[in-house]
């Protein structure tokens, strides 16, 4: 079996990481678009966020976009 480095944030943490990244006020409004299916984002249909060369995208909590992008991206690109 294959093993892969998975990086995680804890719930009580994720506030601190967005506002870090600077994308906090954007998900609360819904600005944020999923980088797969274009869906708005939200805190509570967060599922990941990812890198995008120099930017950062997010993924809506839809599995297929996850897996989506996993196939495109390479599931694990370091």
């Amino acid at each position: 079996m294959e093993k892969h480095k998975v990086r995680a944030v804890y719930d009580d943490d994720l506030l601190d990481l967005l506002d870090l990244i600077g994308i906090r006020k954007a998900l609360e409004v819904g600005q944020l678009k999923c980088h797969e299916c274009g869906d708005p984002v939200k805190l509570d249909n967060l599922q990941a966020i990812v890198p995008l060369g120099k930017n950062i995208g997010v993924l809506c909590s839809k599995t297929i976009c996850l897996k989506t992008f996993q196939l495109t991206q390479g599931e694990c690109k370091q």
